[in-house]
């Protein structure tokens, strides 16, 4: 973990990544902020990756953003599969089962 002081002034924040530089590479870091301890509120940057292009750092950052969203995705996923349960009952009873 790099200290605020010596992080570069020049950085790009895609969500909780940011992509920033130094003179040899492109690096992708995750933004955390920690609830508990000392530094409880702030900001640093962990899981840090390092790349030789600012593609591949952006190819990174993306994936982390694809990776992030899957939990939230399942999650929508499953909502949509109640509504359809519930639409396929309510389809069932109220035209095939006619009574």
């Amino acid at each position: 973990m790099r200290s605020e002081k010596s992080m570069p002034t020049t950085y790009y924040r895609v969500g909780d990544t940011i992509i920033h530089a130094d003179s040899y590479n492109f690096m992708v870091s995750d933004v955390m902020f920690p609830k508990e301890g000392k530094n409880a509120g702030r900001e640093y940057h962990a899981n840090t990756t390092f790349h030789p292009t600012i593609q591949r750092a952006v190819e990174e950052a993306c994936h982390r953003a694809v990776i992030d969203n899957i939990a939230e995705l399942d999650v929508v996923l499953n909502k949509l599969k109640e509504i359809h349960e519930r639409l396929e009952e309510i389809v069932y009873f109220k035209y095939i089962q006619p009574e």
